[in-house]
Protein backbone atom coordinates (compact mmCIF):
# COMPACT_ATOMS: atom_id res chain seq x y z
CA UNK A 1 0.00 0.00 0.00
CA UNK A 2 1.69 3.46 -1.07
CA UNK A 3 1.69 5.84 1.98
CA UNK A 4 -1.12 7.78 2.99
CA UNK A 5 -0.45 10.11 5.74
CA UNK A 6 2.33 13.06 6.13
CA UNK A 7 4.43 10.41 9.16
CA UNK A 8 3.77 7.54 6.30
CA UNK A 9 5.12 9.56 3.71
CA UNK A 10 8.26 11.43 5.61
CA UNK A 11 9.15 7.65 6.94
CA UNK A 12 8.79 6.54 3.12
CA UNK A 13 11.25 9.51 2.06
CA UNK A 14 13.76 8.18 4.73
CA UNK A 15 13.86 4.72 3.75
CA UNK A 16 14.61 5.75 0.56
CA UNK A 17 17.35 8.04 1.51
CA UNK A 18 18.97 5.34 3.76
CA UNK A 19 18.84 2.60 0.97
CA UNK A 20 20.00 5.02 -2.03
CA UNK A 21 23.12 6.07 0.44
CA UNK A 22 23.86 2.86 1.22
CA UNK A 23 23.64 1.80 -2.77
CA UNK A 24 26.42 4.57 -3.58
CA UNK A 25 28.54 3.27 -0.73
CA UNK A 26 28.62 -0.01 -3.00
CA UNK A 27 31.36 -0.65 -5.34
CA UNK A 28 30.26 -0.82 -8.65
CA UNK A 29 31.10 -4.56 -9.10
CA UNK A 30 29.13 -5.31 -6.54
CA UNK A 31 26.10 -3.36 -6.67
CA UNK A 32 24.28 -5.98 -8.91
CA UNK A 33 24.38 -8.07 -6.03
CA UNK A 34 22.57 -5.71 -3.87
CA UNK A 35 19.74 -4.04 -5.79
CA UNK A 36 17.24 -6.08 -5.86
CA UNK A 37 17.16 -5.93 -1.62
CA UNK A 38 14.35 -3.10 -1.23
CA UNK A 39 14.64 -2.33 2.52
CA UNK A 40 17.52 -0.32 3.85
CA UNK A 41 17.99 -2.57 7.21
CA UNK A 42 17.99 -5.55 5.25
CA UNK A 43 20.97 -3.85 2.78
CA UNK A 44 22.99 -2.99 5.26
CA UNK A 45 22.84 -6.46 6.86
CA UNK A 46 23.44 -8.15 3.14
CA UNK A 47 26.19 -5.53 3.26
CA UNK A 48 27.94 -6.43 6.56
CA UNK A 49 27.79 -9.67 5.62
CA UNK A 50 29.32 -9.86 2.16
CA UNK A 51 32.57 -6.96 3.37
CA UNK A 52 33.14 -9.29 6.65
CA UNK A 53 36.36 -8.34 7.64
CA UNK A 54 39.48 -8.88 9.78
CA UNK A 55 38.03 -9.19 12.87
CA UNK A 56 35.84 -12.43 12.40
CA UNK A 57 38.27 -13.87 10.48
CA UNK A 58 41.06 -13.95 13.06
CA UNK A 59 37.92 -14.76 15.76
CA UNK A 60 37.13 -17.99 13.44
CA UNK A 61 40.34 -19.12 13.00
CA UNK A 62 41.58 -18.38 16.43
CA UNK A 63 38.77 -20.63 17.75
CA UNK A 64 39.34 -23.26 15.25
CA UNK A 65 43.19 -23.85 16.33
CA UNK A 66 41.97 -24.02 19.53
CA UNK A 67 39.54 -26.46 18.74
CA UNK A 68 42.50 -28.62 17.00
CA UNK A 69 45.11 -27.97 19.78
CA UNK A 70 42.22 -29.81 22.23
CA UNK A 71 41.76 -32.99 20.07
CA UNK A 72 45.50 -32.82 19.75
CA UNK A 73 46.51 -31.73 16.61
CA UNK A 74 49.16 -28.89 15.89
CA UNK A 75 49.04 -26.84 12.97
CA UNK A 76 52.91 -25.00 12.61
CA UNK A 77 53.02 -21.03 12.91
CA UNK A 78 53.10 -21.00 8.84
CA UNK A 79 50.47 -22.92 8.78
CA UNK A 80 48.04 -20.75 10.40
CA UNK A 81 49.16 -17.71 8.97
CA UNK A 82 48.66 -18.61 5.66
CA UNK A 83 45.15 -19.95 6.52
CA UNK A 84 44.77 -16.25 8.10
CA UNK A 85 45.96 -15.00 5.03
CA UNK A 86 43.86 -17.24 2.37
CA UNK A 87 40.63 -16.51 4.46
CA UNK A 88 40.68 -13.21 4.15
CA UNK A 89 38.03 -11.64 1.41
CA UNK A 90 39.53 -10.44 -1.96
CA UNK A 91 39.80 -6.87 -0.87
CA UNK A 92 42.68 -8.06 0.58
CA UNK A 93 44.41 -9.48 -1.97
CA UNK A 94 47.11 -6.48 -1.91
CA UNK A 95 47.89 -6.80 1.30
CA UNK A 96 48.08 -11.13 1.49
CA UNK A 97 50.41 -10.66 -1.84
CA UNK A 98 52.72 -8.67 0.56
CA UNK A 99 52.69 -10.72 3.32
CA UNK A 100 53.40 -14.33 1.99
CA UNK A 101 56.25 -12.84 0.93
CA UNK A 102 57.15 -11.87 4.14
CA UNK A 103 60.74 -14.06 5.68
CA UNK A 104 59.40 -13.97 9.34
CA UNK A 105 55.91 -15.41 8.24
CA UNK A 106 56.72 -18.75 9.74
CA UNK A 107 58.10 -17.62 12.94
CA UNK A 108 55.19 -14.34 13.59
CA UNK A 109 52.38 -15.28 16.13
CA UNK A 110 48.96 -15.42 14.41
CA UNK A 111 48.32 -12.49 16.72
CA UNK A 112 51.27 -10.26 15.42
CA UNK A 113 50.01 -11.03 12.06
CA UNK A 114 47.00 -9.75 13.01
CA UNK A 115 47.64 -6.78 14.03
CA UNK A 116 50.06 -5.78 11.51
CA UNK A 117 46.66 -6.14 9.07
CA UNK A 118 44.56 -4.25 11.59
CA UNK A 119 47.17 -1.28 10.50
CA UNK A 120 45.88 -1.60 6.85
CA UNK A 121 42.25 -2.73 7.74
CA UNK A 122 40.93 1.62 7.54
CA UNK A 123 41.85 1.20 3.78
CA UNK A 124 40.88 -2.04 2.36
CA UNK A 125 37.48 -1.00 3.67
CA UNK A 126 37.80 2.35 2.01
CA UNK A 127 35.08 4.33 1.35
CA UNK A 128 32.15 1.94 1.94
CA UNK A 129 32.80 2.40 5.15
CA UNK A 130 33.29 5.57 5.33
CA UNK A 131 30.19 6.26 3.34
CA UNK A 132 28.21 4.42 5.99
CA UNK A 133 29.68 5.90 9.17
CA UNK A 134 29.46 9.36 7.92
CA UNK A 135 26.06 9.70 6.41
Amino acid sequence: MPPTTTEEKAQKRLEVKARSTLMMGIPNEHQLKFNSIKDAKLLMKAVEKRFEMLDQTFDRLQKLVSQLKLLGKMISQEDVNYKLLRSLSPEWNTHVVVWRNKTDLDTMSMNDLYNNLKVHEPEVKGMLICTFLYT
